[in-house]
Parts: C-alpha cells; structure tokens; sequence
C-alpha cells in the first residue's frame, strides 16, 4: 500500500505542479502536437519518480545501516536535489523542455531545483503522516 499510495500521490502531486508552471510561462514543452502545451507522459514520469527516490533512499538508509531521523532526513535532502536534478539536466539537454527562470545551472535555474527538493521531501513527510495514521509499517516512512 505503501508503494501504491506515495506513487499516485507523486504522480497527482506532480501533474497539479506542472500544470501551475505551465500556465503561468515557468516552462515550456517542446515539439508537442496538435498545439499541446501538456505532454501526456508527465503523470507517469512524476509517478515513476517517486518510485525511483523511494527506492533508492530504501537501499542508501538500508546500505548505511541509518536508523536515526535527522541523518534520514539529510539523506533524503540530498538525495532530492541531486538526482531529480541530474535529471533535468540531461532532458533539457535534449531538448524536452526550457525553463523561464533566471539563474541556471546547466539549463535548470536554482528556484527549481529548490522546488524539487520541497516536492520531494514533501511527499515524502506526507507519506510519513499517511503510514503514521493508517499504521503501516515502512523501512523509509515509518519503521
């Protein structure tokens, strides 16, 4: 359950974001047709994020063997900056899309890279909530 709720969340979550920077010039997609400004792909690439940062915080908590809440914190911090990132780089470098925002690192401006890591850490603090209230028990979100 765990799985399934956090990837639908980040897939609903994600899709409400897009849809905000889209409609106000944040970013534009490229080469869509029949004169698209939204591609189709997007509630799946937000889903399967979330599924990716998951799994890999599980194996980096599980692999150095962290158990403490502020060193699982930082973790996932630094991994929702760095590889939601690393991604961005090599898709706008592909020409996917094209942000509107000042001040870019390799074609991804610092505001969202900064929004990555609050989308990010924020299901994840969601998801907390959610196994806290329904008791599930989770390796990531409620050990």
């Amino acid at each position: 359950m765990v799985f399934l709720t956090g990837t639908l969340m980040g897939g609903v979550l994600g899709v409400c974001c897009e849809l905000w920077g889209i409609h106000f010039g944040y970013w534009e997609y490229h080469d869509l047709s029949f004169d698209r400004s939204f591609p189709y792909w997007l509630p799946f690439a937000w889903a399967l994020a979330f599924t990716y940062i998951y799994q890999l915080e599980k194996d980096l908590f599980s692999s150095f063997n962290i158990s403490k809440t502020s060193t699982k914190i930082l973790l996932s911090i630094i991994v929702a900056m760095t590889f939601p990132t690393y991604g961005e780089i090599i898709t706008i470098n592909l020409g996917v899309w094209t942000y509107n925002w000042p001040l870019q690192v390799f074609g991804v401006p610092l505001l969202a890279i900064f929004l990555l890591v609050i989308f990010h850490t924020g299901v994840n603090f969601l998801m907390v909530m959610i196994c806290k209230q329904f008791g599930w028990k989770n390796s990531v979100f409620n050990p």
